[in-house]
């Protein structure tokens, strides 16, 4: 397997953090997810990015992890919203960037902080497309395996409460 060396600004067609959005806008239930610097904030009825997006974290306690989403979403000014080029599987290039630690580039402020500018020059190491993809779908096996176990775990300890309610309480 052959790896090529690429700066990660240069896999990137769109890097930038998100936008603002008042607190009272973000809600328990709602039609578009909300991302911050640790992932999903709740739900909100606008979105501002649509398709497959790598989420970094930018400011605060959970400044550069890493997450994936695909679909409809707002990322807030909190989150670094990177779409990659076509030669870069969205998915694979999201597990590949913790192991890169992007924390350790963060500024030097009372308020932990990444910017785009500083993780754009990073140099990663990607191999080609079609492997990338394979990863990818492997990824995504393993995530939806996750999904259900974690849905049966959540049936499970329902049934069993249930059954304690009914024979001791």
């Amino acid at each position: 397997m052959e790896l090529k060396k690429y700066k990660l600004g240069d896999v990137l067609s769109e890097f930038h953090s998100g936008k603002s959005i008042k607190a009272e806008n973000i809600k328990s239930f709602g039609k578009y997810p909300v991302f911050g610097a640790n992932g999903l904030r709740g739900y909100t009825d606008t979105y501002n990015h649509d398709g497959e997006t790598v989420i970094i974290g930018r400011q605060g306690a959970y400044c550069g992890n890493v997450k994936y989403y695909s679909g409809e979403a707002y990322y807030t000014e909190h989150a670094i919203i990177a779409k990659t080029k076509s030669f870069v599987n969205a998915k694979y290039l999201s597990a590949l960037l913790p192991f890169y630690k992007l924390e350790k580039y963060q500024g030097q402020s009372a308020q932990p902080g990444l910017s785009v500018e500083t993780i754009s020059k990073i140099d990663i190491y990607l191999p080609d497309i079609e492997l990338q993809n394979r990863h990818a779908k492997l990824l995504s096996a393993l995530d939806r395996k996750i999904a259900l176990n974690r849905a049966i775990n959540r049936n499970l300890e329902a049934m069993a409460k249930q059954l304690y309610d009914y024979w001791f309480v």
